[in-house]
């Protein structure tokens, strides 16, 4: 679909999460013409400007510094008591919503609805009535801003989101542009004309960070620690690994959510508690070796630069990184790229780069996020006699390979998760077992 007229609005509202696709959002405007003072970012804090429970702490900061960077005002939302109150709510209304405005204001809606009850945490679903902190603490608190701000009657407003069709089979079904909620442009009493817009929504993840990277805008250091996404640091959709890692770095935040899970006797997971989620995880790499760049995540301060020179940000290929790290002595991990690795990543025209370890088998990295992470093993197969038979794809995110196959050889086995092409597949793996020399 194309692009909206961008030249037919008066006002652009960005729903900023300071995450990649918010900015790209941002930059999508920006780079379109439109002059900053056209444009407002509304970044909904979803710990109700509280002290921190699910959200990582420095990320209002954060959305502070980026949008300072681009000459773009940015206003706070939120729902008063955050995730916390909504969460504990017995027998009560749903707190009101609290809105910055342009003029200084803060202004205050709601809160005398119907008493109600919730005592669980948001579950693991595309239905948002259950999921209900992404429209409680996000969806609503843009529609209130927007309908109870005179400035938006009579005037044609462009709401942009970041959702994209690649994130799930749900967000793939989004509308790239519709009439937003907000909109009364037919109304015989209050008549605003309020359009919503997904820039992002045909983008590939790989294409939103090259965005970035042109602009020279340094991630958030979430990503820098090997999440995949800016949402909360305690997202509901998170995977053992990064349960493992909350632990590491925040273990007081996450005893306090497994206190909550014992006291309401209902996991955030359908069938298991964060704890023995964390128990079979591992925490990220980046977050063991970074331990500056976790303390930094959990203050609600900003001192360091968001954008810098983009030659800072690219190295090799399509990797994207922040900072530039030391290089590691002796044979890398296996959770890191080197030199090399990058180099047989982008001379193969992909994001992704093959490693061989020491027991032979292989690792598949994604070298598209910030922080390099193994997205799947490929393990030999042994008889007794230790000749390799063949070959098991072990995925360790979600993917479509075929893992209860038995592959004759590696590359197969690669190809098969759709992120290489046969002849990129063959090419990696020969470059690892270059890189390797023999095996032992």
């Amino acid at each position: 679909m194309p692009a909206p007229d961008l030249a037919s609005y008066d006002r652009f509202v960005v729903a900023f999460s300071g995450g990649k696709d918010s900015i790209a959002c941002l930059l999508t405007l920006l780079d379109s013409g439109v002059s900053p003072s056209r444009i407002d970012c509304y970044h909904h804090d979803v710990d109700g400007a509280g002290p921190g429970f699910m959200d990582w702490p420095c990320t209002t900061a954060y959305c502070r510094a980026v949008t300072k960077a681009l000459d773009v005002p940015l206003y706070l939302s939120w729902r008063e008591g955050g995730f916390l109150r909504e969460m504990l709510r017995d027998g009560t209304p749903t707190a009101p919503i609290r809105f910055q405005t342009p003029e200084g204001l803060l202004q205050q809606v709601g809160g005398t609805g119907q008493p109600g009850t919730r005592l669980r945490f948001p579950q693991v679903t595309a239905n948002l009535n259950q999921r209900w902190c992404s429209a409680y603490l996000k969806i609503d608190c843009m529609a209130v801003l927007i309908r109870a701000q005179d400035r938006f009657l009579g005037r044609r407003t462009l709401i942009l989101t970041g959702e994209r069709a690649e994130e799930s089979a749900a967000r793939a079904h989004y509308a790239t542009f519709e009439p937003d909620r907000t909109d009364t442009r037919d109304g015989t009493r209050k008549r605003r004309h309020v359009d919503h817009w997904r820039p992002v929504h045909a983008l590939a993840e790989r294409a939103v960070w090259e965005m970035m990277q042109r602009h020279g805008i340094v991630p958030a250091p979430a990503y820098r620690l090997g999440w995949s996404r800016l949402s909360c640091i305690a997202c509901i959709f998170g995977g053992n690994d990064q349960w493992a890692t909350i632990r590491h770095i925040a273990p007081e935040r996450f005893e306090e959510i497994a206190d909550y899970e014992d006291r309401f006797d209902r996991t955030i997971h359908r069938t298991m508690a964060v704890r023995a989620r964390a128990d079979r995880g591992r925490p990220y790499v980046a977050a063991i070796e970074q331990p500056g760049l976790a303390r930094a995540a959990m203050r609600s301060t900003w001192a360091d630069p968001v954008r810098v020179p983009p030659a800072r940000l690219a190295t090799t290929g399509r990797c994207l990184r922040s900072q530039p790290r030391p290089e590691l002595t002796g044979r890398s991990s296996s959770r890191h790229l080197s030199h090399q690795r990058r180099i047989a990543a982008m001379r193969s025209g992909t994001s992704y780069t093959v490693t061989r370890e020491r027991d032979g088998s292989y690792r598949l990295h994604c070298c598209l996020p910030p922080v390099p992470r193994i997205v799947a093993v490929i393990a030999p197969v042994r008889d007794r006699a230790n000749q390799v038979l063949g070959w098991k794809l072990k995925p360790l995110v979600v993917m479509h390979g075929a893992r209860n196959r038995l592959w004759n050889a590696p590359d197969e086995a690669i190809t098969a998760t759709k992120l290489m092409t046969p002849g990129q597949a063959k090419a990696a793996v020969r470059a690892a077992e270059l890189a390797a020399g023999p095996t032992p």
